[in-house]
């Protein structure tokens, strides 16, 4: 299997946790608690479990090149079917989340900054790039730890 299919498919699985991960958040109400701000942990296992994945169909082999390209591609996936979700959320679902997320934001001076950029595009236009930049660098480290044999393991 190559890195854009390894990519690919782990990418999905995230992608598929975090649906999971969002709805059952949402569900419970707890957007604003230390609960809800573990969406970036799964991106982190995600792309580790594909690198040890791609690692052992390699026989063992992961060069730092290919862990942070498998890694950067599986976030860009996470982040289009994140970002298409969430499009779909904000439009239809749950059109109201923008103005509840300004009102909790009220106090902070980012509100009046924010505000015009919360619109359900922007939000799926961005989810993937910044998705790809937090997986850069997960990446960069975490391909540290896999690219060891596997005896040294």
């Amino acid at each position: 299997m190559t890195i854009w299919g390894t990519g690919l498919r782990w990418g999905i699985f995230t992608a598929t946790a975090l649906f999971f991960y969002q709805w059952f958040i949402h569900h419970f109400g707890w957007h604003f608690t230390w609960i809800g701000n573990l969406e970036w942990l799964f991106l982190a296992v995600g792309i580790y479990l594909a690198q040890r994945r791609y690692k052992h169909l390699q026989q063992g082999w992961l060069a730092y090149r290919q862990g942070i390209l498998l890694g950067t591609f599986l976030a860009f996936v996470v982040g289009c079917c994140v970002g298409t979700g969430n499009y779909v959320y904000v439009r239809w679902v749950n059109p109201q989340l923008g103005s509840n997320l300004l009102d909790h934001l009220q106090a902070s001076p980012a509100a009046t900054t924010l505000g015009p950029l919360l619109t359900p595009l922007n939000v799926a236009l961005v989810t993937p790039f910044m998705s790809s930049l937090v997986g850069l660098l997960y990446s960069a480290l975490l391909t540290l730890f896999t690219q060891r044999t596997f005896a040294s393991n």
